[in-house]
This record gives structure tokens, C-alpha cells and sequence, in this order.
């Protein structure tokens, strides 16, 4: 599963707990009120336990948490390192 349908699958499923919404990849998770605060670290959260990385709290910003695809951008360069 590419790591984008995942984010947003677990977002369908455990924030929003929706199993037939589909969150598009550029949508604002933030700003638009899809994710609140705590939605979002349940989401840093998922990301490290599912990818084995963590997320340092400098680099949890919304430039990295904004979309789902920046936090497949961030995730996948986290994983590049490793």
C-alpha cells in the first residue's frame, strides 16, 4: 500500500471514523478542520510507530503535516535517511 492511501486510510478510519470518505492527497488537514490538535499527533503518532521513525517535535510543522501529501514527502525522506 503507497504510504499516502495509508495516511488516508487511517485518517478515514480512526480520526474521522469514516469508512467511505476518501481524504485527496493536497487537501489542508489543518485548516480546513479535518484534523484537529489531537488528531494530529494521534497522526505523528501512527507515523512512527508504523514507519519506525521519529518525528522530532522541531520538525512538526505544517509544512510537513499540512497534506497528507507532505507527510508522505516528510515520511518518505525520514525513510531515505535510515
Amino acid at each position: 500500500m503507497k504510504l499516502s492511501d495509508a495516511l488516508s486510510t487511517y485518517i478515514s478510519k480512526e480520526i474521522l471514523e469514516e469508512t467511505s470518505s476518501k481524504i485527496g492527497i493536497k487537501e489542508e488537514l489543518l485548516s480546513s478542520g479535518i484534523v484537529d490538535s489531537i488528531g494530529m499527533m494521534r497522526i505523528v503518532r501512527f507515523v512512527e510507530k508504523t514507519y519506525k521513525i521519529n518525528v522530532p517535535f522541531e520538525d512538526m510543522t505544517i509544512e510537513n503535516f499540512m497534506t497528507i501529501e507532505a507527510i508522505s514527502n516528510y515520511v518518505s525522506k525520514k525513510l531515505d535517511k535510515n
